[in-house]
């Protein structure tokens, strides 16, 4: 675990300027300078082109975490197999054009009375799905290498950089609002770009004239894998991206401009996890080679317990804000309509961080299938929920649609793992940050309201730190955490 802890804490600084970028994009540059309803037709592009790709990248990106260290002693092999994959996205992309030929009308024709644009630029989503298939098979390979630094400037860094830039561009007149949106090409192949040109400078990969040649029944092990997970990984991004795609469709693209901005503040809580899980799984992928059981549970504690410490704070520093973040915003009194969809997404990221890596867990072990079933599962009472609760609660019903589905879903998972490997992430020290959360969130509601926003969130962020920071170190709950509050007082005292 001493290794997650490093690289995680390495890739940090990275990861949390990706942060800032992305909340001075969403909640500053997007609302000054685009109406929600324009804000509404680009997160909904961005949405489909997610939910699509796993059909062109046909579980690749596991096949490849999960079937890549088998070669770590052969690095000929290692390079001859991962260019067999990358030669298979094109057959893949091309049977992904006829899905999404016959899946068009269906789709489009669900959002025609509300967001009728969104059709038009089915050209746009096409290409989007290719590089974000092509990026994210990339991706897993550098994170194989236990290199997550430069995935993070690529994923956090260099997409909302450029956003940011090109958004400012229209805002000069210099773009159209056409052109914006079909710049979303440059963004996401400037990351694609550069996670390929890194892998070959540092020689994880080498192209190769010499052909990987499958036995038959390493082939009949592969493919039966790559598209159970291929199939995981559409019902996961269903769940993390259908809600944007229901309000668009069933309240119009203006309220999912509001639904889409204030839902940032809610994935911030889950950056923490980003950045283990990155870490985590290639771990727990080479436990499992070594049949090593006890080391897989040993991740599984210590990601549900670290991990659920940091949304803590994230997740406190963000609801004991919100009200002076939405003073603060340009669009503030508008956004405000989408105060309690932070307040319950931030909820549900907050169980799915504490339930550790389990997903992870699953897909990587000889038991994958079942990840399969629960998250199409997942996925469909998600759509469920959404029809049911939006027109009953309006933005607020997609909230709740994905709060109650993710604590099933991480329910079935935890079940599961205890069921099949006797592996159950909690214990005492899961109470003690459960209770410190709650004491310092009754504490920190009782806090006067300062009239100068900024002051406001200034000291209301310190009170969160210091006294969450503090507890959680007296208390004793994680010992990763203290050795990080330890080396961080004595580097802090070293300047004094």
């Amino acid at each position: 675990m001493g290794i997650v802890i490093k690289q995680s804490l390495i890739s940090s600084t990275i990861a949390y300027a990706g942060v800032i970028l992305g909340a001075v994009n969403t909640l500053f540059i997007l609302p000054a300078y685009l109406s929600f309803e324009q804000i509404g037709l680009y997160r909904a592009i961005i949405a489909i082109s997610t939910i699509s790709f796993p059909f062109a990248l046909v579980g690749l990106s596991s096949i490849t975490l999960k079937y890549i260290p088998r070669y770590k002693e052969n690095e000929e092999l290692k390079h001859r197999f991962f260019q067999f994959l990358l030669f298979l996205l094109v057959p893949a992309f091309l049977i992904f054009l006829v899905l999404f030929k016959v899946a068009r009308e269906p789709l489009f024709g669900f959002m025609a009375k509300e967001s009728p644009e969104v059709a038009r630029y089915d050209f746009l989503i096409i290409v989007l799905v290719f590089i974000n298939a092509s990026t994210t098979l990339f991706d897993s390979f550098t994170r194989i290498h236990l290199n997550i630094v430069v995935v993070n400037i690529a994923r956090e860094v260099v997409i909302k950089l450029m956003t940011g830039i090109l958004v400012l561009l229209y805002a000069v007149d210099l773009l159209t609002f056409d052109q914006l949106l079909n710049s979303l090409i440059l963004n996401y192949s400037a990351a694609l770009i550069l996670l390929a040109l890194y892998s070959v400078n540092k020689g994880h990969y080498k192209p190769s004239l010499k052909p990987f040649l499958i036995p038959v029944d390493f082939w009949k092990s592969i493919m039966p894998f790559g598209l159970i997970s291929m199939l995981g990984s559409f019902s996961a991004l269903i769940v993390s991206n259908v809600d944007i795609l229901m309000v668009s469709a069933m309240l119009g693209l203006d309220k999912n401009g509001i639904y889409s901005t204030v839902m940032y503040m809610a994935i911030v809580i889950e950056i923490p996890r980003r950045i283990l899980t990155q870490i985590a799984s290639p771990l727990v992928s080479h436990a499992f080679e070594k049949n090593d059981l006890k080391e897989v549970n040993n991740i599984y504690k210590k990601t549900s317990l670290n991990l659920l410490i940091g949304g803590a704070l994230f997740y406190l520093g963000i609801i004991l804000n919100l009200d002076g973040i939405l003073r603060l915003l340009p669009s503030g009194e508008s956004l405000s309509a989408g105060k309690y969809v932070v307040i319950l997404l931030g909820l549900g990221k907050l169980i799915d961080m504490g339930a550790g890596v389990n997903g992870e867990i699953v897909v990587l072990s000889k038991y994958y299938k079942f990840n399969l079933v629960s998250i199409a599962v997942l996925a469909a009472c998600t759509i469920g929920f959404n029809l049911l609760f939006i027109p009953v609660f309006d933005m607020n019903g997609a909230a709740i649609a994905t709060l109650v589905s993710l604590f099933l879903f991480n329910l079935s998972k935890f079940t599961f793992l205890f069921v099949k490997f006797k592996m159950q992430p909690f214990n005492l020290n899961t109470l003690k940050v459960i209770f410190i959360t709650l004491a310092v969130y009754f504490i920190g509601s009782w806090l006067p309201v300062i009239e100068i926003a900024i002051l406001d969130i200034i000291l209301k962020s310190l009170f969160v730190l210091l006294i969450f920071g503090i507890l959680i170190y007296w208390s004793k709950a994680s010992e990763d955490v203290n050795q990080v509050i330890e080396k961080g007082l004595l580097k802090l005292k070293s300047y004094f």
